[in-house]
């Protein structure tokens, strides 16, 4: 079984408690790094390569095509990445930037699992 590295960029200290809390429990994830904002990732000591990054798309309200720009600007460095928002999908789409999966706050571990399984499988592809 293949074991894929991970990173996380959540802004909130409960969200990022709980995505932790769900990486630990998932098998085949092993979590690299975690921090509170994408202009963080730039520092590829901080946060080297990873193979999946949970992305929370709003750091701030507002700043969403901010956020979409610095997102299409990086995109390079994350081989896959599922958004983690409060909003629907089909904003995400309208910010025209490259994801495996939305995973729609609130969610619990089965919803996490699940999409962690789609976008691992697009992974090994």
């Amino acid at each position: 079984m293949r074991i894929f590295t991970c990173g996380i960029v959540e802004d909130e200290e409960l969200a990022r408690a709980l995505i932790t809390k769900y990486v630990q429990r998932y098998s085949q994830l092993r979590l690299t790094w975690c921090i509170e904002s994408l202009s963080d990732t730039v520092d590829e000591q901080q946060t080297p390569p990873v193979d999946l990054v949970f992305l929370d798309l709003l750091d701030k309200p507002n700043d969403s095509y901010r956020i979409g720009d610095g997102v299409r600007i990086n995109a390079d460095q994350f081989q896959s990445i599922i958004i983690t928002t409060a909003y629907p999908e089909s904003f995400v789409q309208s910010l025209g930037i490259r994801y495996s999966k939305v995973l729609t706050k609130p969610f619990t571990y089965p919803m996490f699992e699940q999409v962690v399984t789609q976008a691992l499988a697009l992974l090994e592809q």
